[in-house]
């Protein structure tokens, strides 16, 4: 839940790190990858607040192994915005129900609606990632959208780490956007902010700078103190 001492709280990083994000958008993916407390699903939700275009959020668990469902969740969350996207492809989607293993004609399914039912930009968020580890079709899956992504799609990928989808091939090739935990720590100056202007606390820039130091600018425990 997203409250309003929430959003002060991040502000003063979010603005740096949103510019980051929408400098991406130009990339097929963007990465969050971090360990908790980083603050990455909340960053990505104010972010979608804050953008103009539509966007679909799939929460994954330790149960989304299964690449036809993983697809069908995502054709729903589009066709709130586009009620036409799979029509065209609905029988065969139904057809390949029984047979899983087929990845790589469920994904070109999925772009090739994305290519004919899309006019306008659309986010994919796909939270909790590292579930899809366990998953070796569910892996195949995502990298071969990775590979063939439409322009009509932007790919967002938070989680503690990423299945083996061609990520750093891609990351080298310009196409992937990678925000580790390193990024997503507060920089001194933000500290100094945080403590100064949110928290309202008379530190000197000393003081500031000895608690930038113990935390590591690491979110949660800036929150906790």
């Amino acid at each position: 839940r997203v409250t309003a001492q929430t959003i002060e709280f991040w502000q003063g990083r979010e603005n740096r790190l949103h510019d980051r994000l929408r400098d991406g958008l130009s990339r097929r993916c963007t990465a969050l990858l971090a360990g908790p407390g980083y603050g990455k699903t909340s960053l990505a939700a104010r972010f979608l607040r804050e953008w103009e275009g539509d966007s679909v959020w799939l929460s994954l668990d330790a149960l989304d192994g299964d690449p036809w469902l993983l697809f069908r969740y995502l054709t729903r969350g589009l066709r709130e915005h586009a009620p036409e996207f799979g029509s065209r492809t609905e029988e065969v989607w139904q057809d390949l129900r029984s047979r899983p293993e087929e990845v790589d004609r469920l994904c070109d399914l999925f772009i090739s609606d994305a290519e004919e039912s899309l006019g306008a930009p659309f986010l994919l968020v796909l939270d909790g990632v590292q579930h899809l580890e366990a998953s070796p079709a569910s892996t195949r899956a995502l990298r071969r959208l990775l590979a063939y992504l439409p322009g009509t799609l932007h790919l967002i990928l938070i989680g503690r780490s990423l299945p083996e989808a061609g990520l750093k091939m891609l990351a080298a090739e310009g196409a992937v956007d990678v925000l580790s935990g390193e990024d997503l720590l507060f920089t001194r100056e933000e500290t100094q902010a945080l403590l100064r202007d949110t928290f309202a606390l008379p530190v000197s820039q000393e003081t500031a700078g000895k608690i930038h130091a113990r935390t590591r600018g690491w979110p949660t425990a800036l929150q906790l103190l």
